[in-house]
Parts: C-alpha cells; sequence; structure tokens
C-alpha cells in the first residue's frame, strides 16, 4: 500500500502524468533497474541520453522508485531530456516526497515558496519543508525555519524558527549553517552573540563556494559596535565573497572603498566591482554604477550610461535606481517621473516616498513613516508622517498611528485611530475596535469589518454571538463567510458548527478546505471523523493523512493521535505491527511543541522500552513536565 504523507499531495494527478514516448534500447522490470539504466545513460551526456534517461526514471517512477520520481521531476524542472514543465515537475515531486524522499519535499517546497511556474502558496511550501525536515533533510529544516523566521504562511516565531534551524545544522545542511549564523548575529530567536556568529561564518568559510558566508563575515567585522571590527578582514572577507560571485560582496567592498576614490587605483576598482555586482543582478551595485556615470567619478560623464544602469537597478528592485530615474524625467514628464518615484517609496527609498508624500500621496507619506521607523531612523518623523497620512484621510497612516501607541499601551490615544481607520473603510480597523473597544460596540464594528471583507471579522462576530449564548440565524452564514473568504480558522470554526449540528456530511469537506488552508485543527477534526466513524467508515488509513498534515502543521493534538495510530498498529487500513519506533518521533514532537499529553504519552514508551531503550529517569522527567503542563495521568506517575 502506498505510504500516505501529505492530505493536498494529489495522488491521482500522478496516474495522470505525460507519457514519454521513447524506445528503449533495453527493457527493464523493477523500479531500482530502471533507475540505474536511466543514470547510465544520462551520465553520458547529450541531448538524447537524458531524453532516454527521462523515459527510464519514468518507468522507475512508475514502479514506486522514489528517487527516480524526484530526478524525473527535476528533469521536467529543468528541461532535460523532456520540455520543460514546471506543473509537472511538481507532479513528480509531490510524488516522490509521498513515497518519503526528503529531498524531493524539500524541491516541492521551494516551488510552492517562489511561486515559479506554479501557483505561490506559502502554506503548501510550509508542509513540504516540514515532510522534508520530518524525513532528515537539513535544507527543508532550514527552509521551514525562514517561513517561521519571516511569518510566511505561519505566525512569526523567532525561537521556532531557530530551533528548525539547528536541526539542519545538526543535520549537515550548509544553508543552515548560514542561517544559524545570521540568527546569532542579529539575536533573532537566541541571544544575540558575535563571536559564535563569526566561528559558525568561519566554519562556513573554510569550504568551498560559499561566498555568503565570507559577506556575512565581513559585515560583522566591518560595523564598529561588534565584537571584532576590523576593516582589513572585511575588505578581505567581502573581496572572497565577490569573487566568489556574490553580487552583495562586490557592493560593500566598493563602498569600503569610496573613501579612497581619490586615488586612481581605487578609482578603477570601484569602478570594476560596481560593474561585477551589477553583471551579478545585485540592484545596489547598479545604482552605485549609475551613480558613478551620473557625477563623473572616477569616469567620464555619460548619461546614457547612467540611465542604463539605473534603469536596471530599478528592475532589480532597488529604490535608488528608480529614485534616480524618476529625478531625470522630472522636467519633462511628470507622469513617468511619479511612476518611477512610487516604485522608489515601494523599494524602500525614503527620497522617493518624501516627494510623493510632498505632492500630497498620503500613503506614501504612510510609507514614509513606516521607513523612518523600521530602520531605527526618526521616531518623531515616523510619527509626524503617518499623522499626515492619516489626517489626509490614508487609513493606513492611522492604522500605523494605532499600532505604535499601542506598544506603549496608550489606549485612550488607540481608540480615535482606530475609530478613524474604521470609518475610512479599514477592515483591519473596523476589526482591530471589534476585539479591544468597548462591549456594546463590538458586534457593530465586528460586522462592519465583515461587511469590508474581513475574513476574520465574520468569524470573531459569530464567535462572540455563542459566547453570548445569542441563537442567531446568520452565525452559520458568518462561518461560511469567512471560510469563502479563505479564513482556516474560520473554516474550522464552520466544521465544529456543522459537526455539532451532526451535518456530518457537509462537515467533512469543509475541514479539507481548513486543513489544505493551513489549520491544524481542522486536519486534526477531519481525521478524528475518520477514527470515530462519523459520516463515514472508520478508516486509520485516512486519518492518518490527515493527522500527519495537522502534525506538520504543528498541531500537537494531530501528532498525538499520529503517534497512537503507529503504536497501536492502527496506521494502516487494516491492523498491522505496531511501530513505537515511530510513535515515539510524534510524541517527541509534540512535547517539544509544549503538549503535556505528548509528554506523558512519550514518558509511557521510555517507562516500558516501546520503540526506545528503556530509560526511568528519562521517563520521569518526562512525567513531571506532562504534570507541570497539567496533565494528571503525569502528575499520578510521580507518585
Amino acid at each position: 500500500m502506498k505510504k500516505l504523507i501529505i492530505v493536498w499531495l494529489l495522488a491521482a494527478s500522478v496516474l495522470y502524468a505525460k507519457m514519454i514516448d521513447v524506445n528503449l534500447p533495453r527493457a527493464c522490470s523493477y523500479g531500482k533497474e530502471c533507475f540505474k539504466m536511466g543514470n547510465e545513460f544520462f551520465a553520458r551526456g547529450g541531448k538524447q541520453n537524458e531524453i532516454i534517461a527521462a523515459a527510464y526514471y519514468q518507468r522507475a517512477c512508475q514502479r514506486e522508485h522514489s528517487v527516480a520520481c524526484a530526478y524525473l521531476g527535476l528533469a521536467y524542472a529543468e528541461g532535460r531530456g523532456v520540455a520543460r514543465d514546471i506543473p509537472e515537475a511538481a507532479r513528480q515531486l509531490e510524488k516522490a516526497c509521498m513515497l518519503d524522499y526528503g529531498e524531493a519535499c524539500m524541491h516541492l517546497g521551494v516551488l510552492y515558496e517562489e511561486g515559479d511556474g506554479v501557483e505561490k502558496n506559502e502554506i503548501k511550501a510550509r508542509v513540504s519543508y516540514a515532510a522534508a525536515c520530518e524525513r532528515d533533510n537539513g535544507t527543508g529544516c532550514a527552509r521551514l525555519g525562514l517561513l517561521y523566521l519571516e511569518g510566511k504562511g505561519v505566525k512569526r516565531d523567532p525561537s521556532l524558527a531557530f530551533r528548525y534551524i539547528e536541526k539542519g545544522v545538526n543535520l549537515g545542511s550548509g544553508m543552515a549553517y548560514m542561517e544559524l549564523a545570521k540568527l546569532y548575529a542579529n539575536g533573532w530567536g537566541v541571544k544575540q552573540d558575535d563571536n559564535e556568529a563569526i566561528r559558525l561564518y568561519e566554519n562556513i568559510c573554510n569550504g568551498p563556494g560559499y561566498g555568503e558566508a565570507f559577506l556575512g563575515l565581513g559585515l560583522l567585522l566591518q560595523d564598529k559596535k561588534r565584537a571584532r571590527y576590523n576593516l582589513d578582514e572585511a575588505k578581505e572577507s567581502f573581496r572572497i565573497a565577490c569573487n566568489q560571485e556574490s553580487g552583495k560582496g562586490c557592493t560593500a567592498l566598493g563602498r569600503l572603498l569610496e573613501p579612497e576614490a581619490d586615488k586612481e587605483k581605487a578609482r578603477k576598482e570601484i569602478k570594476t566591482l560596481y560593474e561585477e555586482a551589477c553583471r551579478l543582478k545585485n540592484g545596489e551595485g547598479c545604482a552605485r554604477l549609475g551613480g558613478l556615470y551620473a557625477e563623473g567619478r572616477g569616469v567620464a560623464i555619460d548619461p546614457s550610461l547612467a540611465k542604463q544602469y539605473f534603469t536596471k537597478a530599478c528592475e532589480l528592485k532597488n529604490g535608488q535606481g528608480c529614485f534616480e530615474l524618476g529625478k531625470a524625467l522630472a522636467k519633462t514628464d511628470s507622469n513617468e517621473s511619479k511612476k518611477y518615484y512610487k516604485e522608489a517609496c515601494r523599494y524602500g527609498s525614503i527620497k522617493g516616498c518624501t516627494i510623493l508624500c510632498d505632492a500630497d500621496d498620503r500613503e506614501a507619506c504612510a510609507d514614509l513613516g513606516t521607513l523612518y521607523a523600521k530602520r531605527d531612523l526618526n521616531n518623531t518623523l515616523a510619527e509626524k508622517y503617518w499623522s499626515k497620512a492619516c489626517e489626509g484621510g490614508a487609513a493606513s497612516g492611522c492604522l500605523k498611528l494605532a499600532e505604535w501607541y499601542g506598544q506603549n499601551d496608550q489606549n485612550t490615544t488607540v481608540f480615535p485611530y482606530l475609530e478613524k481607520a474604521c470609518k475610512l473603510g479599514s477592515a483591519e480597523g473596523c476589526l482591530r475596535l471589534g476585539l479591544v473597544g468597548k462591549q456594546k460596540q463590538r458586534p457593530k464594528f465586528l460586522k462592519k469589518a465583515c461587511e469590508l471583507k474581513s475574513a476574520e471579522g465574520c468569524r470573531r462576530l459569530a464567535e462572540l454571538y455563542r459566547e453570548k449564548q445569542i441563537s442567531k440565524p446568520e452565525m452559520r452564514q458568518l462561518l461560511e463567510r469567512s471560510c469563502a473568504l479563505g479564513s482556516p480558522e474560520g473554516c474550522t470554526a464552520l466544521g465544529i458548527h456543522l459537526l455539532q449540528k451532526k451535518a456530518y456530511k457537509e462537515a467533512g469537506p469543509v475541514f479539507e478546505k481548513a486543513c489544505d488552508l493551513g489549520s491544524g485543527k481542522g486536519c486534526f477534526e477531519r481525521g478524528r471523523m475518520y477514527t470515530d466513524a462519523k459520516g463515514v467508515r472508520r478508516n486509520d488509513a485516512d486519518a492518518l493523512r490527515f493527522f500527519r498534515q495537522g502534525c506538520l502543521l504543528d498541531h500537537t493534538y494531530s501528532c498525538n493521535s499520529l503517534g497512537f495510530l503507529y503504536e497501536n498498529g492502527e496506521y494502516m487500513a487494516e491492523l498491522t505491527h505496531p511501530n513505537p519506533r515511530r510513535a515515539w518521533y510524534y510524541y517527541r514532537k509534540s512535547c517539544d511543541l509544549g503538549n503535556g499529553g505528548g509528554c506523558a504519552l512519550l514518558a509511557t514508551l521510555y517507562e516500558k522500552g516501546m520503540g526506545i531503550d528503556q530509560n526511568s529517569t528519562e521517563a520521569v522527567k518526562l512525567y513531571r513536565k506532562a504534570c507541570d503542563l497539567g496533565v494528571d495521568y503525569g502528575c499520578r506517575h510521580l507518585k
């Protein structure tokens, strides 16, 4: 029976994969045999051999060879032996991931995170990286950690980011080493430690091809506030980074050399460095190169070349490049100039935002305030520009002011700005008033937020009715609207509402949608419908699919339920041999995420020596943790 890994992976789609019509030189019968033949032809090189290799990989994949499926997926992604087809690549990588190949899960996550040829989906990226990490793929762990660090597809959690990235390091991922060094350098999810960051960077630098590590090391060494300030070492690190094709490294070295621009040798090197940075698609390098030609610094003034490099910088999303283009067009084409200023502001140019704000673009004023606050440049100016935006009718400015004053618990100052944002049509402003405003006014504001298409506003209004035990006929409609607007919590709440009404056939698909949208609880509830035979026949294999999805989404009860299925041999369509080692993994994850039940279940395995060496000391430690987390079962075992 196929191993069922991730609920949203469309197993059926693999059945309709494209067939590669090629006459093979030799027949093959088994997946391993077909895969080996594919490798032989691929190693020979040449277009025809790559075509034959892809055909062998497909035959091996049809025989459930996981690595062959992954190789076929990458062949479609790169257009080697087959026409480039990213959706087909995703299908093949999905199958390889389903067959427990962690690297395939990682590559699949990259496709979904970047939206390269498939619809961008951060939830699917997160689940794919989690599946990769579960299968001990260190880069998958690192990428999952970055999602938590950046708050992409998940609530931002630097501590959890640190944990996943650290696991990636333990699994030997170079990328994880890089990201862990950044965490220590910036104090994200861990106490800032320059020496540890430098140690990690230097360890990576000892290996080949790690230009970004030399870049990170140089950035630390050039900062006077850091533990090991040394400009000469910083220059050398940037130089190595540049030689290893880090565009940022080339630009960073050029910037350090600019104070020496009165020397001819330095001027030539600066120009060469910015040219190399621009070639390597570093937007700042292009913008600085354009500046050299615009001002005649070390080169003859050449407006045409300056414009060429500013244009490339702007295309690379560099605010300075866009600003310079806007400035150049200001006297001849105001509309085109304004377009570039908007792009400059969008990419973080304070000058671009300032010009637009001075021209009464209130959204630009709000953006300008955010830039000043984000970069810790000037809090007074940040408040000034947010106020100007708000007074001019930009709800975003009002929201920023409310957020700013809310950090200092100045609620009397917060509410007027939220009210104004709400009046200006901000769903977020109405929602926040509905959550923190006066009790009597909350329903009114939540209703308006819902009308303004706030999925959370609809869900919270339904929840408010439920808490007050008000039987409103529109409660279901509110949850349906929340779910339709894409709220995973709204879909989950709707599913629970339908369960309570015993509308099982309706609840099932709603929980599946919640699960697809990233609700671990939605996955859990759908899985329980299969174990409890609610609206469906009991089917532990289907339950396992949803519990695994929920656990990959860090829902602890899903992990516990998944572990329980493995511990009791109920993880397939029919009762099979217990797998306590697999159960140990899921109980451990649940316990690590702070679930007392998971700790207690894990303690039992240690106490009985199931799936792990018997260890009474560890068992007692885990029972104590379970007790501290409020689980009576754990407390009883300490007596």
